[in-house]
């Protein structure tokens, strides 16, 4: 029988908490090629703002605007209660 976590023990092998990543090459591309983003703070600001859905890049970023696309067509809000 395999011993069960009580949440005072960590057990090494136990399964973590699925994490939610985000990451877009666009997106360090564009970045990369931005002499005004120079930092950590900048970079980690322009993630945080992407993955929010306001990227800063939006109005020349070809993956942007497919996705928005395919969002008008298939209607995001109908999705939250299927």
């Amino acid at each position: 029988m395999r011993p069960k976590g009580n949440g005072l023990v960590e057990l090494v092998d136990e399964k973590p908490g699925k994490e939610r990543g985000f990451f877009c090459m666009d997106l360090v591309s564009f970045m990369w090629n931005d002499a005004s983003v120079k930092g950590w703070d900048e970079w980690h600001g322009r993630f945080v703002q992407t993955q929010a859905g306001q990227c800063a890049y939006r109005d020349r970023c070809l993956r942007y605007k497919r996705t928005m696309e395919k969002q008008k067509r298939k209607g995001i809000q109908f999705e939250l209660f299927d």
